[in-house]
């Protein structure tokens, strides 16, 4: 199972050429809370969901390296908040919205475990943030 970018959420991911538009697909459902399920990809996540920043003049993180291709028509799609860290890691990974399971959980994993970001900025200084990626999960 491989993940893919998405681009109606993350418009970013288009600009940075990781996605093209995909054909239209049923409303991604969200996840009720009680059965979402946090990925730690960092020991110190817990502790950044306390300190990263949801709103404010922040200047959001750019992809630099996403190791995921383009999505298939027939994808599922995955909506995944996470925390991207000072340094353009992702420290945690919750999928909130749209396919769902622990194939899923494991494809959202191994993609972001070695994506990279620009780091979020707040009056020219990095800083830990939420971030909402779409991405498209494939059988391939």
């Amino acid at each position: 199972m491989k993940v893919r970018p998405f681009t109606s959420f993350a418009v970013i991911l288009m600009i940075a050429g990781c996605a093209e538009e995909p054909e239209r697909h049923e409303p991604i459902q969200p996840i009720p809370a009680s059965e979402q399920r946090p990925m730690m990809l960092r020991a110190d996540a817990e502790a950044l969901r306390s300190t990263a920043y949801r709103q404010g003049p922040i200047e959001p993180p750019q992809p630099i390296h996403l190791p995921c291709r383009n999505a298939p028509p027939e994808a599922s799609y995955a909506v995944v908040e996470t925390i991207i860290d000072a340094e353009g890691r992702v420290a945690l990974a919750t999928v909130i919205a749209g396919a769902r399971g622990p194939l899923v959980d494991e494809a959202v994993r191994s993609c972001l475990e070695s994506a990279r970001f620009t780091p979020a900025r707040m009056d020219g200084r990095p800083v830990p943030v939420y971030f909402n990626l779409a991405l498209g999960i494939g059988n391939e």
